[in-house]
């Protein structure tokens, strides 16, 4: 219902709903394939991974704004998955609370991200990166700080970071100079 109340103006009601339908069995699928694939009961990683790749098929396919459309679904799944933390027992309460943790960082970054001096470009996307992050620290949570989790993390924050320089407005190319470039003799 979120997602379409958000996203309704821009979009074919619809197909909000059809893509709905569609990402929570993608989830459901990207978990178990997660759970048969790694041979652990660990399920975050299949169940964000998928859906976000599913969700970047549908933006193309139907060719709507990939990041606005991930701006609206990234906080969405953190409420989800609070709420189904909550709903577990007392012994999810670290999820729960990362999870409440990154709707409350995202809901800062939405409301202030536009006004940041370095995201100088203002475009969507940040606030649904943010989310991804908020998914990596609870796979942390979740794996206990296992090895593979904190490598899974860095290089999720790396892949994330680099999104959000682009997204900014900066070009990669300006880091390093370019090997084509003739540099003047003094």
């Amino acid at each position: 219902f979120l997602l379409w109340q958000k996203l309704r103006e821009d979009y074919e009601p619809e197909q909000l709903f059809t893509l709905w339908l569609w990402l929570v069995v993608v989830a459901w699928l990207g978990s178990g394939v997660w759970v048969w694939w790694t041979n652990n009961l660990r399920q975050t990683w299949g169940a964000l991974i998928l859906p976000l790749l599913f969700l970047l098929y549908w933006s193309r396919k139907y060719k709507w704004d990939f990041w606005q459309v991930l701006d609206v679904f990234g906080p969405l799944t953190l409420a989800v998955i609070t709420l189904a933390a909550l709903g577990w027992g007392p012994n999810l309460w670290q999820i729960a609370l990362a999870g409440t943790g990154g709707i409350v960082a995202t809901s800062i970054v939405r409301h202030f991200y536009r006004r940041w001096h370095w995201y100088r470009s203002g475009r969507s996307g940040l606030v649904g990166l943010v989310a991804v992050l908020v998914w990596g620290i609870i796979n942390l949570v979740v794996a206990n700080f296992h090895l593979w989790a904190v490598y899974s993390m860095m290089w999720m924050s790396i892949v994330i970071g680099v999104a959000i320089y682009i997204r900014s407005g900066r070009q990669i190319s300006h880091l390093w100079p370019s090997k084509n470039k003739k540099v003047a003799k003094a």
